[in-house]
């Protein structure tokens, strides 16, 4: 039943595909995947489907699947690091199992609208700092970079971006940041309250303590030498005061 399904589905469309080119004189909004428009819709007519249009229909993806095995291979997927728990809970609630290709969907979303406005040389999306680097990388890998029938423009406007993910990247961790002359004094209107953060503490959302309390925390240590503070261990140790 499986397989015939899939061949009557298989047919269905070629005809359908058939009427479109018929009749598409005006153009119409469409959501399509594949190469071309990834994620979002485009206006199509027939001149679009003017040409060699082959339909296939995967009779093994038709199966239904066990909602028990489903829930299985998310946590599966979630012990082996296939993908995190952001995503586990976005998907346990259906177990969907289906579109695995990246770890955050979110992620992928916004990288193949900025290929698909490279590749079609729109405005692109400015980079942001809650980008993931390496989803947008591997997007604009397999979208343009690695493909050899794009002109030449266009993968160099994808290469700039790909170099300044990796600049961004780089600047999250912490590496290639300059570094303040010694004894410089810092600028700005919070210079005499906020001291200069170091290239190694940059303000990410996974490092910043909820209070800012560990200066408080470090007054009282403050100009203590290394040996008196070594003694108060060993004398809180031991319970001596």
């Amino acid at each position: 039943a499986v397989n015939a399904l899939s061949v009557a589905y298989t047919d269905w469309s070629k005809t359908v595909l058939a009427c479109m080119v018929w009749g598409y004189d005006v153009p119409r909004m469409l959501g399509s995947v594949g190469k071309g428009r990834p994620d979002l819709a485009r206006a199509i007519t027939n001149i679009d489907l003017d040409g060699q249009a082959d339909v296939k229909v995967e009779a093994s993806t038709m199966m239904p699947m066990p909602l028990a095995f489903r829930l299985y291979l998310l946590d599966n997927w979630l012990q082996t690091g296939v993908i995190d728990m952001k995503e586990y809970r976005r998907r346990q609630q259906f177990a969907l199992t289906r579109d695995m290709g990246t770890p955050d969907e979110d992620q992928e979303a916004r990288a193949k609208r900025v290929a698909d406005a490279i590749r079609n040389q729109l405005d692109v999306p400015a980079m942001r700092w809650q980008d993931n680097e390496a989803i947008h990388q591997d997007v604009l890998e397999r979208e343009i970079l690695l493909q050899d029938d794009l002109p030449q423009e266009i993968i160099d406007a994808a290469n700039e971006r790909w170099i300044a993910l990796a600049n961004q990247a780089a600047q999250k961790s912490g590496a290639g940041q300059p570094a303040q002359p010694a004894g410089a004094p810092p600028s700005g209107p919070a210079a005499a309250s906020v001291p200069p953060i170091p290239p190694d503490r940059l303000p990410l959302a996974a490092g910043n303590p909820a209070m800012g309390v560990a200066g408080m925390l470090q007054q009282p240590t403050a100009g203590t030498p290394d040996d008196e503070m070594a003694a108060r261990a060993a004398d809180a140790v031991s319970g001596q005061s």
